[in-house]
């Protein structure tokens, strides 16, 4: 948060906390509180007007998203599935197309 062009601490005294973003987003909804999320992760709460974006001039700055995994000729065909399949999926989740 800024106050006065100067970084600040507000403390935060939570009643909930959950590592499970499911939970999360679900205690928001039912507006136990606020939460801070990816964007892909409340798009469609967002665009359906059941949450509502705060504090946007403090938000951080975004971060990307990778798949890492070892290149290797004999790459398991579990890993490569998997790659094969969220990539596009992800793609599509941050609006930026088929990459």
């Amino acid at each position: 948060m800024v106050m006065n062009g100067k970084p600040a601490r507000v403390p935060v005294h939570t009643v909930f906390a959950t590592n499970q973003i499911d939970a999360a987003i679900l205690a928001c909804l039912r507006r136990v509180g606020y939460g801070q999320f990816f964007d892909y992760q409340v798009q469609e709460p967002l665009r359906a007007g059941k949450l509502k974006p705060v504090l946007q001039g403090n938000w951080p700055d975004p971060t990307p998203i990778q798949v890492v995994y070892p290149q290797a000729r004999l790459l398991s065909g579990n890993v490569r599935s998997f790659v094969d399949f969220v990539r596009p999926r992800l793609a599509r989740a941050l609006g930026r197309g088929s990459t």
